[in-house]
């Protein structure tokens, strides 16, 4: 029997047994008019890295033992099917072996659908972390500001998903989005299918940053508070962290920090304040971006945390310089930044990534 689903009404059931109501549009097909998931569907779902030990003998699971929640103390333990089907980020996957619940940001729901208090269907949900430092659409790259621990995502290069069964989908608000809406200090959690055939790849983006007074921190709990809010802090965070990536800097209370969330709410970088809200960098170069409609214009730079950039201006800039402080066109700016190539200048990036702020050094003489 075949099932024609146009309105998506079995979307979030896979896996489970659901109540639907049916019309027959051929001998063969049936169109789905109602679904909800049946009364006998038991759901557990916990995060991977509550994952304690997963038990196989000959090539089956046979039993997961995990903590229910980060709090947990005591752990529980569920017994698999034999014949369980696993879906790994949507995708049916039958190579599967411990070390793939073993993965530092992601989620495992087991789903018993007929209620005998045994595992039918695995769902393996897990993704890698970024946090983007630069995207070029034209070469179709989104760089990884962390690079430095070992199971870091440092690039996507979407020339590697150009198989004809292949398919990279980017998400934003809920709404389905393109490369062209990613953009610096963007999160992504990039969700990949492991199986041997197309490649499939859904790439969440969030573009979430606080500026917040750390009150406590709890190192046990991997959480921060700030006033009256709790935030958690993500696997990558502190892999990025131990590896001694700039954006990942140790949180402290009494101080206050500029972070940066990803789909969860999970803080995956954090950087502390400052009060002028300027980065600085090494101006190597800058000039005109050729193009018959539209130029661009943009500089080279080697910023305060020990990497290249290209960094392009926004329509509309604000110059500081030793005469004074203005508001500039792109090719204006530009042109007179040119000047302090070679320099040590500041400069402040706009929601989109570009720069809407500039300083030029100023020379001070001294007796």
């Amino acid at each position: 029997t075949k099932l024609s689903d146009p309105d998506g009404l079995l979307f979030d059931s896979v896996g489970l047994k659901v109540t639907a109501f049916v019309h027959k549009e051929d001998k063969e097909r049936y169109k789905v008019l109602y679904a909800e998931p049946h009364e006998q569907n038991n759901v557990i779902k916990f995060e991977t890295d509550n994952v304690k030990n997963v038990a196989f003998d000959m090539g089956s699971i046979k039993t997961i033992e995990y903590y229910p929640d980060d709090a947990a103390e005591k752990t529980k333990i569920a017994s698999i099917k034999a014949s369980v089907s696993l879906l790994y980020n949507g995708t049916v996957y039958n190579d599967y072996k411990p070390s793939d619940f073993k993965v530092a940001d992601g989620f495992v729901t087991l789903i018993d659908n007929n209620n005998d208090k045994i595992i039918d269907v695995i769902k393996l949900d897990v993704y890698k972390t970024m946090f983007v430092s630069s995207v070029s659409a034209s070469s179709e790259v989104i760089n990884n500001e962390y690079t430095k621990y070992a199971d870091a995502l440092k690039k996507i290069e979407l020339k590697n998903y150009n198989s004809p069964g292949d398919t990279v989908k980017f998400f934003m608000d809920g709404e389905e989005a393109t490369l062209g809406d990613v953009k610096p200090c963007d999160v992504l959690n990039v969700y990949e299918s492991k199986s041997t055939g197309d490649k499939v790849v859904e790439i969440h983006i969030t573009r979430s940053s606080a500026v917040v007074d750390v009150t406590s921190t709890n190192a046990l709990k991997k959480e921060i508070t700030a006033g009256d809010v709790i935030y958690e802090l993500s696997e990558t965070y502190y892999a990025a962290n131990k590896a001694g990536e700039q954006f990942a800097q140790e949180i402290s209370a009494g101080k206050k920090f500029t972070i940066y969330l990803d789909t969860e709410g999970k803080i995956v970088a954090a950087k502390a304040y400052s009060s002028t809200g300027l980065s600085y960098g090494y101006l190597k170069d800058s000039d005109e971006i050729p193009d018959s409609f539209n130029p661009e214009y943009a500089i080279k730079i080697f910023g305060d945390d020990g990497k290249w950039r290209i960094l392009y201006f926004a329509e509309k800039v604000k110059v500081g310089d030793i005469t004074g402080t203005y508001i500039r066109t792109a090719q204006a700016a530009e042109l007179q930044t040119r000047t302090f190539i070679g320099d040590v200048i500041g400069y402040k990036l706009n929601a989109d990534g570009k720069i809407n702020h500039i300083e030029f050094p100023v020379e001070i003489e001294t007796d």
